[in-house]
């Protein structure tokens, strides 16, 4: 057999076939540890931090401390209505985390309020990250977020040092959030989130479409006489 690369079109499918790859592995790795959140407990969050994988986006955790009295609203839809999301600090005594409270709709969020209080909160952790290009820029010095961008967001409380993550909290406390229904962003079943056998069926897409590109490469050469084989001589 004799190969002779296109130069130009070896390269280019080659980065192509790279950002096809990495896609399908990272949405593997978003199926793994979805399944592997799911059937997690949740656990106190000093555990939560020595494991191998800390920190994992949707890892449960549970940890005690005091909820700031001041609460933002980060906007927000659920169920076809438009409303907020309601962010607090959560003080424990090494450091201080953001933790989603839950979602109102508009009527209820102006309403919404509630004490300071020292209590035990039970979530999931949650990557801090835009969710797509179409949403818009928070502007910090009117107060308005439309997405929860931690640095932004730890102007807003006192003491702030927030790490690339927040929580998510799920468990139901009608004094503490204002909502008797789960928080969709932490239940796994809620508005945000994606089955991981969706992550599976994505994964393999993107595989397939760089298997796809390769073989599509081989015929281009073979079409061009680029590749030829030969029988062995008797």
């Amino acid at each position: 057999m004799k190969f002779k690369p296109m130069p130009i079109l070896t390269i280019f499918t080659l980065v192509l076939f790279c950002f096809l790859l990495s896609f399908g592995n990272w949405q593997w790795r978003r199926y793994q540890n979805k399944l592997a959140s799911e059937a997690a407990p949740p656990v106190p969050y000093a555990t939560a931090q020595m494991a191998q994988n800390f920190p994992r986006e949707f890892m449960k955790v549970k940890l005690k401390g005091e909820i700031s009295e001041k609460t933002i609203g980060v906007f927000a839809t659920a169920n076809g209505q438009t409303g907020y999301r309601h962010f607090a600090q959560f003080k424990t005594e090494r450091r201080n985390y953001l933790i989603d409270l839950g979602w109102l709709n508009e009527a209820d969020s102006k309403a919404f309020a509630h004490e300071k209080a020292t209590k035990t909160i039970e979530g999931v952790l949650r990557s801090s990250h835009r969710p797509n290009a179409f949403i818009a820029a928070n502007n910090p010095e009117k107060h308005l977020y439309y997405w929860p961008e931690l640095n932004s967001l730890a102007h807003e409380f006192v003491d702030s040092s927030y790490q690339e993550f927040y929580i998510a909290v799920s468990h139901s406390d009608l004094k503490y959030t204002g909502n008797p229904t789960p928080n969709p962003w932490a239940d796994s079943k809620g508005a945000s989130y994606i089955e991981p056998a969706r992550h599976l069926g994505y994964a393999l897409t993107w595989w397939g479409l760089a298997i796809g590109l390769i073989g599509v490469y081989i015929a281009m050469h073979i079409k061009a006489g680029l590749i030829t084989f030969r029988s062995k001589k008797e």
